[in-house]
This record gives C-alpha cells, structure tokens and sequence, in this order.
C-alpha cells in the first residue's frame, strides 16, 4: 500500500502564534507525506492500526471500528510518552484496492491544554505481498 497523507489543520490552545504557526510549517512538512507498506492478505481482510499508519500501535486501542458496506467509522485512544493520550476519529470510504480517510486528533497531556489536528489520507494499494515483508 501507498498511502499519501496531508495536514489539514492544526491548533495548539496557549501558544502564541508566531509558534504555532512555525510548529504547524514543521508539521506540515513531516505529516503531508507518502509512504508504503506492506499487509497480508489475511490482515487486509481484518485490518488493525497498521492498516491505516503502516505500523504497529501496541500503546492503542480501538472504542469503535467498523468497516463494512465501502464505509470506514472507527475512533482509537492511544497512551502517548510520559504522561499524554490521544483520541483519533475517523471516517471514510474504502475498496480492494483503495480508501481515503478524514481523522481529527486530539492530543491531551500538554502545558498549554489539548492540541487538535486535522488530517486527511490516501491510500493505494500497488501490489502484493509475502508475510515475511510485514
């Protein structure tokens, strides 16, 4: 799979704004990127977070996930370092060989109160692959 990622908002409650908008810059510049990897075909028929990141996520649980009928709804909580949690939402539209995806973060744990972001994905799939890959 390739999947292509942009930052579609960002908001960081108590910084000033000269920051907060070098922060979303650098953001931008690491979140609005593709990358590939690899699933089997038996995780693509039961799809877990890597699916939608590329990677494990073993500090992240699922509230809600359903996909079925071309449709994805699903909301994650993940446990962040040290001390943080983020709560990710997302909806969208998925076929063999493609999905796109909306998700809305919201990160808590910082000084300055909870930052939010916006994202959207796109994904293809070019091919296949052996176990040994993923």
């Amino acid at each position: 799979w390739r999947v292509t990622s942009v930052l579609e908002d960002m908001s960081i409650p108590g910084m000033p704004a000269e920051a907060q908008a070098q922060m979303k810059q650098v953001m931008g510049k690491s979140s609005n990127a593709s990358f590939e990897y690899c699933l089997t075909e038996e995780e693509a028929k039961r799809p877990q977070g890597k699916f939608f990141t590329g990677k494990d996520e073993h500090n992240c649980r699922y509230d809600r996930f359903t996909m079925g009928g071309g449709k994805i709804d699903a909301v994650m909580r993940c446990q962040a370092d040290p001390s943080g949690q983020m709560a990710m939402t997302m909806t969208g539209t998925y076929s063999p060989e493609s999905y796109e995806n909306h998700v809305s973060m919201k990160i808590d744990g910082g000084q300055d109160g909870s930052m939010t972001m916006k994202m959207r994905s796109e994904a293809k799939r070019i091919g296949d692959c052996k176990a040994k890959e993923t």
